[in-house]
């Protein structure tokens, strides 16, 4: 019994299937690759910049204040251990920092930040809005898994300016309101000390000029005496039916006056020491 073997067309012919077959395999393979690849980069970008967002939203909401807005979000927040708060991007990582705490990372070294900025909208009387644009790309130098995903998104302050802390400036001079911009009122339980000039009313009407130590009523702003009443006033003192002792008996109550009123009426006056009388008349 012979056996027959391959001849020299039959084993170019295998050899060129086996060849096509394993051509066809190896492509089935690198697409799939490749295709998982990408999946799992856009999977990393997706689920890294939704915490972003999210956290961001959520430290948007819960602020008092949104202080600045730019490059990187800084927030007033009410708890003084998480004041301020500040949102910001070094070296392609964004960062949280809560007060004097440490930075933490939103983002690792999977991704890169390409944008992130923010700007704050004002539409008085609504809570202020910021608006953030976040672009993320995976970190990688292959084509094949290169994902980039674009967010854009508003958040509005759901809180008022509260503060359970001392309200202090970085820096003397700094404002509160503005010549377009006024406070409606204000409320204070303690003292209130102001080093400059006081203005109540628009002319103003009523003008104090600490420096000076003038005071003016319906004058502007230039009262010429320590107390100068416009000439369109009255200065109206109050009377009394008599006088006591104990209240003029001291240099520091010297000038106190009122008005004495009775069968005739005078006008009282302190020197320091007792009250001196000037009776009034109606004649000029």
């Amino acid at each position: 019994m012979s056996i027959r073997g391959f001849s020299f067309v039959e084993l170019l012919l295998y050899v060129s299937l086996f060849v096509i077959g394993s051509i066809f395999l190896v492509g089935i393979l690198y697409s799939s690759l490749r295709i998982q690849g990408r999946e799992s980069a856009a999977v990393e970008v997706t689920d890294q910049s939704n915490f972003i967002m999210q956290t961001i939203q959520r430290l948007v909401r819960n602020a008092s204040l949104i202080e600045d807005a730019s490059s990187s979000l800084i927030l007033r927040m009410e708890e003084t251990a998480k004041d301020p708060t500040r949102i910001f991007v070094n070296s392609n990582i964004i960062y949280v920092k809560e007060g004097s705490g440490a930075d933490v990372a939103l983002t690792d070294s999977k991704t890169t930040v390409d944008q992130l900025t923010f700007t704050k909208f004002s539409n008085p009387p609504a809570k202020d809005t910021v608006q953030i644009n976040l672009t993320l790309s995976y970190n990688t130098t292959d084509p094949t898994r290169a994902f980039t995903k674009t967010l854009r998104s508003a958040i509005s302050k759901v809180s008022a300016v509260t503060f359970d802390s001392d309200l202090l400036p970085n820096a003397s001079g700094k404002h509160v309101g503005a010549s377009g911009q006024k406070w409606q009122d204000g409320y204070f339980a303690g003292n209130t000390s102001i080093d400059g000039t006081i203005s109540v009313g628009s002319a103003p009407f009523f003008y104090v000029n600490p420096a000076s130590s003038l005071v003016g009523i319906g004058v502007g702003t230039s009262p010429t005496s320590a107390f100068h009443v416009t000439s369109s006033a009255y200065l109206q003192i109050g009377f009394r039916s008599s006088a006591t002792a104990s209240d003029c008996d001291a240099a520091g109550e010297t000038g106190r006056l009122f008005f004495l009123a009775g069968s005739v009426n005078k006008l009282a006056i302190c020197d320091g020491t007792q009250w001196r009388y000037a009776t009034t008349t109606t004649t000029p």
